[in-house]
């Protein structure tokens, strides 16, 4: 069984980017990652674009939580952030509960109280209100009987001397209140005798090895050490020798420098960059572990994905145990997958899911892929990661993402300008234009841009040529009146 990690920087400019702009559909894209179960962080989607083709997928349950803030878009309009979405090959294992966020107000928002995964923590002191920590969508649990894995997207804290102090101070609270929440409900659930799995983004190093400029982000930060930070010692503590999660990465590639994220394709060419993805187990899923590897050579995302393998089965004092027994419950291959819990987007299937705005069909959003030719992967024969041109290449060598944060912005904000209304129309007393040219700053088009104008508004806007205005039009009509006359 394979399990995969990757935050995607926005899973529509995932689905464009290179190679995954090959595959039609989104359902293709999801099986050509090759993993039975699939965390994504930064999903950067809003509730109303869960479409069905990103829900009801022929061969996996899906589960998505979206933030309900969003940013300031191109033409005024919102644009998702944060977010995180989940995928479980129905034929391999099916939830047993799922649920969004940490705490018990947020599972039972997300999974009614019939769906809940249970082990809360009691009461833990913070400095935001708790059911703002829980806006994000930015935690997802999955209980698959054997193990609970929780999918976490921990926030960033912002860059000092650039950022306004305020809001540093405010991103450093919520990230060590979301740590907190983390910390109980991981404490919870193991005093409550369940095996965790923790995977995502963390946005921390969890030791000096973890990031290339140790000293140098610790005299950023205003630290003596980079491990003075409070966010980064809970990590360390929580992955300590004999502590209660195992980062089993490193464990198994002690001492090497391997990163996950890098701030562009020279510091990645250079090897400069920052370990922040992580994979931590119980101690009591360690013999089940196979291998953990980060896909260095898959490009996509300014991340890299992560996979944990799972062996199929194992020697225990007990005899021996299968993999597919322990998390379906005994189920035979041969039975009916189970019906997904109700957090599942799919459990619902079109009848509650919002109807999306007009756009037009991208890498992403397209018809259910019902007659997608994509072959399931059955276990135990694991498919390998796509193959894609290494980044150490010196001949293909790019970034991961090919642009630089603010072109990416403006090319997504392009790609939905359908989705801002802005069609092509002809009125009865002036003639719009035809194509919006974003490289001339005329009244017409910011006329467009813009929301509608309050009743009764004026708006200026600059005359399309070969048109005239009202004004010209009746003075050459008294003119040629008085002329007859």
């Amino acid at each position: 069984m394979r399990i995969l990690s990757w935050n995607l920087n926005g899973l529509k400019r995932w689905g464009r980017s290179t190679p995954w702009n090959e595959h039609e559909t989104f359902a293709d894209k999801v099986e050509a990652l090759g993993a039975h179960v699939i965390c994504f962080q930064e999903t950067m989607l809003q509730q109303h674009e869960l479409s069905t083709d990103l829900v009801d997928l022929p061969e996996f349950d899906a589960f998505f939580a979206c933030a309900t803030k969003t940013r300031s878009g191109f033409g005024g309009g919102g644009v998702g952030i944060h977010g995180t979405a989940a995928f479980a090959r129905r034929t391999v294992a099916v939830p047993v509960k799922a649920e969004a966020g940490l705490t018990y107000r947020s599972a039972v928002e997300s999974a009614g109280l019939f769906g809940l995964v249970g082990a809360y923590p009691p009461g833990i002191a913070l400095r935001k209100k708790e059911e703002s920590l829980e806006q994000d969508g930015r935690r997802i649990i999955l209980d698959f009987g054997l193990f609970v894995l929780i999918n976490v997207y921990l926030h960033s804290e912002g860059v000092p001397g650039k950022d306004d102090p305020k809001k540093l101070a405010n991103k450093f609270e919520r990230k060590m209140d979301i740590i907190a929440l983390l910390d109980g409900r991981i404490k919870a659930l193991q005093e409550a005798g369940r095996e965790v799995i923790v995977i995502g983004d963390f946005n921390l190093a969890a030791s000096d090895l973890d990031r290339w400029d140790p000293e140098m982000r610790a005299q950023l930060k205003g630290r003596k050490a980079l491990m003075d930070h409070p966010g980064r010692a809970w990590l360390a503590d929580l992955t300590r020798k004999n502590g209660r999660l195992v980062d089993v990465f490193r464990r198994d590639h002690s001492g090497e420098r391997i990163y996950t994220w890098f701030r562009d394709s020279q510091a990645q060419l250079e090897n400069k960059g920052n370990r922040v993805d992580y994979v931590l187990v119980s101690t009591g899923i360690l013999p089940w572990v196979k291998n953990c590897s980060i896909l260095s050579d898959v490009e996509g995302s300014d991340h890299h994905p992560l996979v944990l393998d799972l062996h199929d089965e194992i020697d225990s004092a007990e005899g021996r145990k299968l993999l597919r027994d322990e998390i379906n419950g005994g189920r035979l291959p041969t039975d009916q997958p189970a019906r997904p819990p109700p957090f599942a987007a799919n459990y619902r299937k079109t009848a509650s899911i919002p109807t999306p705005p007009a756009s037009p069909p991208d890498a992403v959003r397209r018809p259910p892929a019902s007659t997608s030719t994509a072959q399931p992967i059955a276990p135990p024969a694991l498919p390998s990661p796509p193959a894609l041109v290494s980044p150490t290449s010196p001949k293909k060598a790019r970034p991961i993402l090919a642009s630089s944060a603010k072109s990416t912005a403006s090319a997504e904000s392009a790609a939905d300008l359908p989705q801002l209304g802005l069609s092509a129309t002809t009125s009865k007393k002036r003639k719009r234009v035809e194509t919006l040219d974003l490289t001339h700053d005329t009244d017409d088009e910011i006329q467009i841009l813009s929301p509608p104008s309050p009743h009764g508004a004026k708006r200026s806007s600059s005359r399309v040529e070969g048109s005239e205005s009202g004004s010209e039009a009746l003075r050459k009509s008294l003119k040629k009146r008085r002329r007859t006359a």
